[in-house]
Parts: structure tokens; sequence; C-alpha cells
């Protein structure tokens, strides 16, 4: 049987990474609406209802205003007869991009494309626990709703927050929630928050011959080392058990053609903040805009960090998922950002965990990767969590020993 699931998973991720949801704010992309359908029809011939919550990006590209369609979020449930208290698994299924166009394989254990690991393995494993979930709805003990999201990699996160302006009715019966990121199968419950600031340095536009310049690029340089310099005391400060914030100077603009004097810079950077973003703001004041009278410093958006608020039960409900497969369980930290800030923010106590080393997010598509074998033990701690009070125990995939 297990060897007969072990394929089964094999082809549920090898064929959801052969899904382009590339997404990035500079074109259009991240159309998930193909993929989610197939996970839709997959799981209503078993029996669930599942829902599409598709909706538009208004959104300017190049300078010219953009509609993109062809996204939305998945809402599964299992219908059951009587209510239980519910366990949210939620996920995104858009990706960064891939510049090389590498096709995704499968070598041995291990599966290799973009969004390998951030995050189809993941999601993979959330739709094949919910698939078993099905199969056995007289042992659920919490019924799994399955969230799966757009937009999480651009746009500003569009598609979790149109998920929490139209929840289902479902929702309020949730005990906790899973954000599928790559956590190693660490439960993180200390999450870091996520700023992204620009800062828009000014100068005089004018032909290259001038000799008494006001460069915006010259103009940026000091703003660029006390960046630097902030970038260092950032990571330095102990401003909790967790390490401090990391600031990654991301991209830099100026300039329109090589013979004239530029008359705006634009450098823009991200925060992933251990601390509160007033902290932050004050920070950035006092260090760097202080310096100079040509820069004006734009916030593009900015969230705290968060620690989950798992109820008693939640852990005891976590601690013998773990137990019963005959895992380590080990809570930690997360020094970047995910949707479960949203959903605890509105709530919904949400931890993250899932398959997959993170180093391998956001690098070249032929080095993503992720181990088979570990999103099969990230759907079995799925399974056990709805399936806990379920005797005999559970072993691989939820079938009964």
């Amino acid at each position: 049987m297990s060897k007969i699931l072990d394929l089964e998973l094999t082809e549920l991720i090898k064929k959801l990474l052969e899904y382009n949801t590339q997404n990035t704010s500079k074109q259009a992309g991240g159309y998930t609406l193909p993929m989610l359908l197939y996970i839709k029809n997959r799981l209503e011939k078993l029996g669930a209802d599942v829902k599409i919550q598709d909706y538009e990006i208004r959104t300017e590209i190049e300078g010219k205003p953009t509609i993109l369609g062809s996204r939305g979020n998945l809402i599964a449930t299992i219908p059951l007869e009587t209510k239980r208290p519910s366990i949210l698994f939620q996920g995104h299924v858009d990706t960064v991009p891939d510049e090389d166009g590498f096709r995704p394989k499968v070598i041995e254990d291990f599966a290799f494309g973009r969004g390998a690991v951030d995050m189809k393995g993941a999601v993979a494993g959330m739709v094949r626990a919910f698939e078993i979930l099905l199969s056995r709805k007289k042992d659920l003990a919490f019924s799994p709703i399955l969230l799966l999201t757009s937009d999480e990699e651009a746009f500003n996160f569009s598609g979790i927050k149109n998920f929490l302006e139209n929840p289902p009715e479902a929702l309020s019966e949730v005990l906790f929630g899973v954000c599928g990121e790559p956590t190693d199968l660490e439960v993180k419950k200390f999450l870091f928050g996520a700023a992204y600031f620009i800062i828009k340095v000014s100068g005089k536009q004018e032909h290259s011959s001038a000799t008494l310049t006001d460069n915006a690029i010259e103009n940026s340089v000091p703003i660029l080392r006390s960046l630097a310099n902030l970038r260092k005391e950032l990571l330095g400060r102990k401003v909790s058990s967790v390490g401090g914030s990391i600031l990654n100077l991301g991209l830099i603009s100026g300039g329109e053609k090589v013979n004239q004097i530029p008359k705006e810079c634009l450098i823009h950077f991200s925060i992933r903040n251990a601390e509160s973003i007033k902290n932050i703001e004050e920070l950035l004041e006092e260090k760097v805009m202080k310096i100079s009278n040509k820069a004006k410093l734009e916030e593009v958006f900015a969230y705290n960090p968060v620690n989950v608020n798992l109820s008693k039960e939640s852990f005891l409900v976590i601690e013998k998922a773990f137990n019963a497969n005959k895992m380590r369980l080990k809570f930690s930290y997360m020094p970047a950002f995910s949707e479960a800030t949203f959903l605890n923010n509105s709530g919904i106590s949400c931890c993250v965990l899932g398959p997959g080393n993170p180093v391998y997010a956001h690098t070249e598509a032929r080095n993503e990767k992720i181990s088979i074998s570990q999103v099969k033990r990230y759907a079995d701690i799925l399974i056990t969590m709805c399936i806990m009070n379920t005797k005999p125990p559970v072993n691989s995939f939820g079938f009964s020993s």
C-alpha cells in the first residue's frame, strides 16, 4: 500500500510543478486558476466541497494600467453530518520566476523545479493528506479546511487578503492553522515581520557635459552607506532571543540614458523585522534619512512580528501528531514572512510548518529541490492531527496498522 501511495504523491508533486504559476510585479503572471481547477476536480471526485474564489488585480506594469485575472483561492472542506472543530491547512501556489525555463524532474527521492520548496511540495502534502482524510470521515476528531492562495510572491498578498475579506462560515470553527512554508518540519511559533521601503533620492536633470551637477545617483551614495551600516546594527541588536532584523538592499534604479544627469534614483529594500515596525521606522529616520535633504522615505507595506498564540489544546494536538509518527517536535522562530501573519492578525492562531529546507527557496530552479519522503512525513503529521483520537494508532499516510 505505501509503495502505491509514494507513487501517487510523486506524481502529484510532478504535476503541480508542471503548472507555470510564476509571479512578479514587473510583468503579467501569477496565473494560478488552471492549477487550482486541477486540484478542485481531483478533490470533488472524492466527495469534497470545493470553492474557487477568483479575483482580479488592478495594477500598473511599465507605467500602464493593467488588469490581471486567472488567479484565485481554493477552499475545500469535508461534508460531515455533525460539526467538528477544524484545523486549517494553508499554502500559496504562486512561485517566484524562473528565468532559465528549467523543466521539473524527479531523481530518486528528490523533486527539482521552480516551486518544489516554496511551496508546491507542501501543497502536495496538504492535498494528499486531505484526500486520505476524505476517505476517513468517521475517524475525524478535527475537520480539515484546505486553503490554497495566490499572489503571495507578488502583488502585496492579494490572495490571502481577498480570502479574509470573504471568509467561509467554517472558519469560525478553526482551532488553529498550519501554514506550509518550508521549515524542515520544525514548528515556527515566532514569526518575523516584513517591511518594504523605497527611498527616493532627487537631483536635477541636465546634460552629461555639465560640470557642477546635482546627480541623483551620486546623492544616493551616502544613503547606501548608511543603509549598509544600519544592516549591521540591526543584525546585532539583541531585542529578543530570536536575534536581530535582516535588511536586504534589493533593487536600485536611476536615470534614463547614459548621456543625461539623472534627476531621481530609487533604492528599494526590505526588512525582515524581529522588532516592531515603529522601532524600525525610528532607526531609519535617525540613521539614514537625517543625513540628506535629497531623500524621501516611502513605505510600501510594513507588518510587525507575531508570537503565535497557540492554545493548550493546540499544543497537545501538535505534540501527539509528532509523537504518533515517531518524530521529534521542535519549536523555533522563522526569520522570514508568510501569510500566517495575516491569519494570526485576523484572530486565527496559525503556526508555520512545512517540508523542505528554506535555503533552497528562491534559488535557481534547477537547484530548488524537496525530499518526497519528507513531504510524505509531512502529510502523515497533518493526517494524524485530524484523527489523533482514533485507535489503533495511525501509520504511514493515515492507514491503521
